[in-house]
């Protein structure tokens, strides 16, 4: 079925009228765009309906900016007041904002505009010549937070299913220190946690270094759809993350996105980009690579498109002074594989 975000927006805007989602003419007011997009069939229920259309909802929203995801979600009621009607929702962003209605339906409008492309980025065709895998990696935007306390990451993934009904995956993240032939430290207090887009079924360690997360889908995705799930790995007590934070995707990824804040601990002394790199080598400080800003906030920033499987990218930096003895390394999760 094609259809342009043009459409996706007119039918978005729709569904905020009256009492948004909790409107009882929702499912009416919910145009053929959406209804594919968030995978309504003729069979379902209007309660199934109405299920999928407001997951899918919550799903695109999630993946907005703070200020833009707050600003959708009150339009559309899905901040749990169904009770109310536009109008005077759209006041409650007027006061929020400290502005009038119209400048509140303007942000409302502009946020729309992102929650079409969010839609629409949401069924994604598969790509000739993509390797056969069950699903792949669209995007993957991460930030670690390095300070005085540990470390934390947090993972935003969107996966692109290949297949009809994948309804589990599993994540990980590898752990060692300085050798990659020695075994992690103490990993008690090292943790995953899902955040948003699932439910845990269990964590273990899975060898010396890896610890994996399973993790149970709200719905069954289909081949084409996508689905966002966010992570946190946390390293407390004085696991202090360095000296460097990469991606090794096994299977196909299209965007990574990597942001390093140095928060409550020394800034580093150097910065530097690793991309396309043999993953044995990300940590070798002898390699010529391009340098890093460190902003204003402490804050480091990469973008990478077209990630190759089984290579590395990511971010490396030089602490001052540099004790390499006290440092542990972290690999964020190589895979999200499909479990049938």
């Amino acid at each position: 079925m094609e259809f342009s975000a043009a459409e996706v927006l007119s039918e978005l805007k729709n569904l905020r009228r009256g009492f948004g989602v909790e409107d009882p003419h929702v499912l009416a007011r919910a145009g053929s765009a959406l209804r594919y997009i968030a995978g309504v069939a003729a069979e379902d229920n209007p309660a199934r309906q109405r299920e999928k259309i407001k997951s899918c909802l919550q799903e695109w929203t999630c993946a907005l900016p703070f200020d833009l995801s707050f600003y959708s979600r009150v339009a559309l009621a899905l901040d749990g007041s169904g009770t109310e009607r536009f109008e005077r929702r759209l006041r409650r962003i007027a006061v929020e904002l400290g502005r009038d209605a119209r400048t509140a339906r303007r942000r409302v409008d502009e946020a729309f505009e992102r929650l079409a492309e969010e839609a629409m980025a949401a069924v994604v065709p598969p790509r000739p010549g993509r390797p056969e895998t069950p699903w792949h990696l669209r995007s993957l935007k991460t930030l670690v937070l390095l300070g005085s306390q540990g470390a934390e990451v947090i993972e935003e993934r969107r996966i692109v299913s290949h297949q009809d009904g994948l309804m589990d995956i599993s994540h990980s993240s590898t752990f060692a220190t300085a050798g990659m032939e020695t075994p992690a430290v103490d990993p008690g207090g090292i943790s995953i946690t899902v955040l948003q887009g699932g439910t845990s079924s269990g964590s273990a360690w899975l060898s010396a270094t890896r610890l994996g997360i399973r993790v149970r889908l709200p719905h069954a995705l289909d081949a084409g759809r996508s689905h966002a799930l966010t992570f946190r790995t946390s390293a407390p007590g004085g696991k202090v993350l360095a000296p460097y934070y990469v991606c090794t995707p096994r299977m196909p990824c299209e965007r990574f996105d990597l942001t390093v804040r140095f928060d409550g601990c020394p800034l580093p002394h150097r910065v530097w980009r690793l991309e396309d790199e043999l993953p044995l080598e990300a940590g070798d400080t002898s390699l010529r690579r391009s340098a890093v800003d460190v902003d204003a906030v402490g804050e480091a920033h990469a973008t990478f498109t077209d990630l190759k499987p089984n290579r590395s990218y990511g971010l490396g930096w030089e602490l001052t002074p540099f004790r390499p003895d006290l440092h542990l390394r972290l690999y964020p999760a190589r895979q999200v594989r499909a479990v049938r």
